[in-house]
This record gives C-alpha cells, sequence and structure tokens, in this order.
C-alpha cells in the first residue's frame, strides 16, 4: 500500500513534478492518454484552489496572533 506524505502541499508538488519527468520518457501516445484524462484546466483549478486555502490561512494566522 502507499502511504501518503504528512504534507500535502509539498507531496502534491513533488508528484507532479514526478508525473511530468515520467511523461516525458513516455511514448506520445501515452502522453496523450494521460493528459486527455487530467485536463490543464482542472489542474489549474486544484493549484487556484490550493492558493485560495493558503491565503485564508495565512489571514486567520494574522488575526490569531496578538
Amino acid at each position: 500500500k502507499l502511504h501518503r506524505k504528512s504534507s500535502n502541499t509539498t507531496y502534491n508538488a513533488s508528484t507532479r513534478k514526478n508525473c511530468v519527468l515520467f511523461l516525458e520518457h513516455q511514448p506520445n501516445d501515452l502522453n496523450s492518454f494521460i493528459y486527455k484524462l487530467i485536463p490543464p484546466t482542472l489542474t489549474m483549478m486544484i493549484d487556484d484552489l490550493v492558493e485560495d486555502f493558503r491565503a485564508v490561512d495565512r489571514v486567520l494566522e494574522a488575526c490569531s496572533s496578538p
């Protein structure tokens, strides 16, 4: 079984990087197949959501600090 790393953001970043590295060394038909499965617009939306959550986190931290 795969164990997810404790920190989600670093996990996502390194996973994305590994996927890109993996894809670059694959034949093109596999590339396009995988890219069709995960449209870039979806990954962009997910990135935006993550950024939003980080922004909210920063605001909450600022408000809770004395």
